[in-house]
């Protein structure tokens, strides 16, 4: 009965709503933001049947209200400016916007990459040394 409730109650009860920019937040949250997990799955599928109802601006704006991480003022500021190629300075491609921001994490993929072609590597002289005790160990006997 606990593991029923502990599975079923995060599921049905709403959520709660986190602003992404609290500095902008906006004054009144989504239905989308604040729905509960189950009701987000089980009507997933209507979001392309409105997305096709709704080609025109004016049925967005006078209908439906947009979440607060749709706005797209986030990722302008703090850490992700090198990827707003309108509002740089000078013009580069894209990837290099993409290893300025995640530079630690290509870092670290780089660090296991290395770590993992030394283990393949090591591995077949790691057998050949165990080889040679077990043969050094029978010519003891």
């Amino acid at each position: 009965m606990l593991a029923l409730a502990a599975v079923v109650i995060p599921l049905v009860e709403p959520r709660l709503y986190v602003p992404v920019d609290p500095d902008h937040s906006v004054s009144e949250s989504s239905p989308e933001q604040t729905a509960s997990l189950l009701s987000t799955w089980l009507f997933a599928y209507l979001d392309r049947a409105f997305s096709r109802l709704c080609a025109s601006s004016t049925c967005l704006s006078t209908n439906f209200r947009l979440a607060g991480r749709r706005y797209g003022t986030a990722p302008r500021s703090g850490r992700f400016s090198p990827l707003d190629t309108l509002h740089s300075k000078k013009r580069q491609h894209a990837a290099w916007g993409l290893l300025k921001v995640f530079r630690f994490d290509f870092l670290f993929i780089g660090v296991l990459m290395s770590l993992h072609a030394f283990a393949l590597l090591a591995n077949p002289f790691g057998m050949k040394m165990l080889l040679g005790t077990s043969r050094r160990e029978e010519r003891a006997l």
